[in-house]
């Protein structure tokens, strides 16, 4: 008690950098919250779920899918024309010793069609 009584009175800037070396605290927004640890179970299902890699406007959406093999699919959201598309390309993700890389096996663009289903263009 008597230790957390002298730290009271440390600037937060300090305070901030002493918790930024900790994995289980993290100041946002003006609080203090806990943060999961990176071994939590709750942790590793949160990675699992694919995130856009990137959002070029507001109506299109990347995401990149890929498994413990490396291989995976890019997957193309497009709503912005008067049909949604999406464009699905097969990868292997490959290492020469220098470069990782994604070598693109496929590459089909589908779009939705006025029968709710997609069609290859």
């Amino acid at each position: 008690m008597e230790l957390i009584e002298q730290f009271r009175h440390l600037p937060n800037k300090i305070i901030n950098n002493i918790i930024s070396y900790t994995d289980t605290i993290v100041y946002r927004n003006g609080k203090y919250i806990d943060r999961l640890k990176k071994n939590c179970e709750r942790d590793i299902l949160i990675k699992r779920i694919p995130r856009p890699i990137y959002l070029v406007e507001e109506h299109k959406a990347l995401l990149r899918l890929m498994n413990c093999d490396l291989i995976g699919y890019f997957i193309k959201y497009d709503t912005r024309s008067n049909y949604n598309t999406v464009n699905i390309r097969l990868f292997y993700r490959e290492n020469d010793g220098i470069d990782k890389y994604f070598d693109i096996k496929t590459n089909n663009t589908y779009a939705f069609d006025a029968i709710n289903g997609w069609t290859k263009i």
